[in-house]
């Protein structure tokens, strides 16, 4: 009787490791990726309502491109980054530890920097960031804000009146200004949770001309106002 009842228990245990198997998709896995925007003047995380498309860049040790995902809001009936509990799962990330970065825009339209810009900067379009989209280290990834170049070192940015791309980046600051970034430990057997906190690297300007005595006499026509610094071109960190 005993010699049965290890017998059964052996084979109970042999078709639970078999089942545990065959479940894996039902079961936490991978590297779920958090992000949240919660440095603003609400002093609350607006990922959710604000960030229309999200994209991550996964670097080895050494800074080399390993692999890019996106997730974008793209109509009524695909939202997930409106979720509160929406998380990046990457599932096929080989064990080892790696370099996260990500860059967040709105609309959730992608421009790669290799893309043809004259064909955004027609009379009713805005000037938009031109994000790399593969790059082959860490230091290749850049973002450029559509341009003209006017001089030697100086470029003009044509937004036509309307306001530039809402562009965010996360990594871990902290490390970055010591030399290094934070590395995420990935490994088959356990799942693996990390949250990237945006920045926003945009932001709305409003200047107002006002004339004491006689408001009316103000013609905006008579005016030209610009914005001169150095902030079209961003790099990776």
């Amino acid at each position: 009787m005993r010699q049965t009842i290890i017998t059964l228990l052996a084979a109970l245990a042999l078709a639970s490791c078999s089942m545990m198997h065959e479940d894996r998709d039902d079961c936490p896995y991978g590297l779920y990726v958090k992000f949240k925007y919660d440095y603003n003047l609400q002093r609350a995380d607006m990922f959710n309502d604000h960030v229309q498309a999200v994209r991550l860049y996964v670097f080895d040790e050494q800074g080399g491109l390993v692999t890019v995902r996106e997730e974008a809001n793209t109509s009524d009936n695909n939202r997930p980054l409106e979720c509160d509990c929406y998380r990046m799962h990457l599932a096929d990330l080989p064990n080892g530890r790696y370099q996260l970065l990500a860059v967040a825009q709105t609309p959730s339209l992608w421009a790669a920097e290799s893309a043809n810009a004259d064909s955004h900067n027609s009379a009713n379009s805005r000037a938009r960031f031109r994000v790399t989209e593969s790059p082959a280290n860490i230091r290749d990834l850049t973002m450029r804000l559509d341009r003209q170049p006017l001089g030697s070192h100086l470029y003009e940015i044509s937004n036509n009146g309307q306001p530039l791309d809402t562009l965010w980046h996360g990594t871990d600051l902290a490390s970055v200004r010591a030399g290094k970034m934070q590395l995420v430990e990935v490994s088959d057997q356990r799942p693996t949770y990390d949250t990237i906190s945006l920045v926003r690297d945009t932001k709305q300007i409003l200047i107002s001309i006002c004339e004491s005595d006689e408001a009316a006499a103000i013609d905006i026509d008579n005016y030209d106002i610009t914005i001169t610094d150095r902030n079209s071109h961003l790099l990776w960190d």
